[in-house]
């Protein structure tokens, strides 16, 4: 450090102060790379929402809750504040925790560069992968797209092996974590309402307890998140209170209002039902030369889900069924969209925001605030894919894997759901799309049988799974070596 004296002025200056001026001025040639990252991070974004979002409203669809015009309403709200809310921890976890960028102090722009292949590494990928209709992982996709570029550079030297073990393991534990808590929740409704004589009664008993579960996990996430929003705000102990104090609420208000309400409705719907369940016998009688009493046929259906072996045999939700878990089935899956928000607005972002705080700072290691802005236009980008092209994704998910309803569909998105989010409290980008497919076929292996999941459908998912991370990885390599050869 030195001191010098002008105009009677003392300016202090050192070695760092200079290298990091003239380093910016650098970085200053460089805009361009700014802009063109800014452009393909928008376009992977797009793609994100038109194959990675199409999974948080693939069961709603499914199970007929949703149209496609409701789905693509919700999603742009709930994606966008996800994103905002939750987004940053993730993001800070894609930008510099899978390697070490510090390796970079003095290329400055070749990490700006690394990142631009990344994001058409990845983008390269899921265009191949929405164009032949497959739900693949966008999270698998960036990770290996960042691993691409950086294997240019310097090798397999700085890549951080373990938080790239940690996301390696929960790419293969979460679909089967989300499918055993999907299990688990249908598990219970089925003893508790489903195999009820009379459902009416016994889920309308449950929805509080329901809706506070929702209300409390997504809380407990919103306000318990590493994007910085609300942390040093709220205590872990006020944390507590409003999580739990609002599902409290939301189960006070569901029994108080909601119920008394769904009560009248459905008593009033109830001469409507039966009679077209009658109609149903009749013709079933009618068709087939069965001589089975009317109760024990009644008795088949209701146990059909853990006998029927074929899907064409297995029955839909009873009708009180149907209206009890409908608008739960929208709520959790506004939810799963808050999630995925959250946690792949990352995917997209976390190279541009490390290409933006290079270029601000002129430095490879700054820790910053993550700008809300930039995580605002993540959600907007993947807001318009999921508009314009989700409902080719979206129609794999609801209708083609096993037949969905609204009980078996609420109980995915709400496993699925809550282990996405609490990655995204942990800064772990897991695949959002393992989650949602893992439940989907777990759970309809235990409702219908193995038999009524298409598995030729699931064997391709899988294959376009693993082979995720070394297409993007050689996609974003060879981009990277025609961009280090032109520059």
């Amino acid at each position: 450090m030195s001191i010098t004296t002008i105009a009677g002025i003392e300016w202090i200056s050192s070695s760092s102060t200079i290298n990091a001026i003239l380093t910016q001025e650098k970085l200053t040639e460089a805009l361009w790379i700014v802009i063109v990252g800014f452009i393909i991070g928008l376009f992977l974004a797009f793609f994100i929402g038109a194959n990675d979002a199409a999974n948080s409203f693939g069961t709603s669809y499914g199970a007929k809750a949703l149209t496609i015009r409701q789905i693509c309403i919700l999603g742009s709200i709930f994606e966008t504040l996800g994103a905002i809310l939750l987004g940053a921890g993730v993001s800070e976890t894609i930008r510099s925790g899978i390697i070490d960028v510090s390796l970079y102090e003095g290329q400055e722009t070749v990490l700006m560069l690394g990142q631009v292949s990344a994001l058409i590494g990845s983008s390269i990928w899921l265009v191949i992968a929405t164009i032949v209709r497959l739900p693949v992982s966008g999270t698998h996709s960036i990770v290996g797209a960042v691993i691409g570029y950086h294997v240019v550079v310097f090798g397999l030297e700085g890549i951080q092996w373990s938080e790239l073990g940690k996301i390696v393991i929960s790419w293969f534990t979460s679909p089967v974590l989300s499918g055993l808590l999907s299990i688990f929740f249908f598990y219970i409704l089925l003893k508790t309402v489903l195999l009820k004589d009379n459902p009416l009664e016994p889920g309308l008993k449950s929805l509080p307890v329901w809706y506070s579960l929702v209300i409390t996990v997504n809380f407990f996430s919103i306000f318990y998140n590493t994007s910085g929003v609300f942390e040093g705000i709220i205590p872990l102990y006020g944390v507590f209170i409003l999580s739990f104090g609002s599902g409290i609420l939301t189960g006070v208000i569901v029994f108080c209002v909601l119920v008394p309400r769904l009560r009248n409705k459905i008593q009033e719907m109830v001469p409507i039902m039966f009679q077209a369940d009658s109609n149903e016998i009749t013709d079933i009688q009618k068709n087939t030369n069965d001589e089975t009493s009317q109760d024990e046929q009644r008795q088949s259906r209701v146990t059909a889900d853990d006998e029927c072996a074929d899907e064409s045999t297995c029955r839909d939700d009873h009708p009180i069924v149907v209206q009890l878990c409908s608008p739960l089935l929208i709520l959790s899956a506004v939810f799963s969209s808050f999630s995925h928000g959250g946690n792949d607005v990352s995917n997209a972002i976390g190279p541009v925001i490390s290409i933006w705080v290079t270029y601000e700072t002129g430095e490879v290691d700054t820790a910053v605030e993550t700008p809300l802005w930039i995580l605002f236009l993540g959600g907007v980008a993947i807001s318009l894919g999921l508009w314009l092209l989700g409902k080719r994704v979206i129609q794999v998910l609801g209708e083609e894997i096993t037949m969905l309803t609204p009980s078996s569909s609420f109980t995915i998105e709400l496993g699925s759901a809550l282990t996405v989010l609490t990655a995204s409290n942990l800064g772990i980008p897991i695949s959002t799309t393992h989650c949602k497919v893992g439940s989907i076929v777990a759970l309809g292996s235990f409702r219908s049988g193995t038999s009524s999941v298409d598995w030729s459908l699931f064997r391709n998912i899988a294959i376009s799974w693993f082979l995720t991370v070394p297409t993007s990885l050689i996609f974003s390599a060879v981009s990277m070596e025609l961009l280090m050869f032109t520059v």
